[in-house]
């Protein structure tokens, strides 16, 4: 299995059950959603990365890197700020429901994001590795998709 599907699977894993969250029915079953989510949340935080810095050049693939990282920490904040303002209006549910939606819109905006070219080499595709090199080259459109879908999922996480 390639870095694609996984990036594609842990982030909607941690989005589905984030909403599955907000529908849990007693205490329990939030446990086992949140737990399920954190598996999906953990797969994402790897896989972001790593096909991530396999589309940056090596000059700068250190500081888009640290970039994405302190989008965590905004991300964060975006959170504490967004329970600040819905839970007192709406309750603690549609928190979750409202910060698993962009997952799930971002699964579909990501779909578009090909196979590394560095995972397809590895495995002996190369003309597959050298077709996504040349879409890339030919867009830049697709690396801001890419840097833009990762930081994206982190404010949502």
């Amino acid at each position: 299995m390639g870095r694609r599907p996984i990036f594609l699977l842990a982030l909607f894993t941690s989005s589905f059950f984030a909403i599955l969250s907000a529908l849990a029915p007693n205490i329990y079953w939030f446990w086992v959603f949140r737990g399920l989510l954190g598996f999906g949340y953990g797969g994402s935080c790897v896989s972001d990365i790593v096909i991530l810095a396999e589309f940056l050049p090596t000059k700068n693939r250190g500081v888009y890197l640290a970039a994405v990282d302190l989008v965590y920490s905004f991300g964060t904040v975006y959170i504490a700020v967004m329970a600040w303002i819905i839970v007192p209006q709406v309750g603690w549910r549609w928190l979750l429901v409202i910060s698993g939606i962009p997952g799930i819109i971002l699964v579909i905006a990501r779909r578009n994001i090909p196979e590394s070219p560095r995972f397809l080499l590895m495995r002996g595709r190369q003309k597959e590795a050298t077709k996504v090199l040349i879409q890339v080259s030919e867009c830049v459109c697709m690396c801001v998709c890419v840097c833009v879908c990762v930081c994206v999922t982190r404010l949502s996480d």
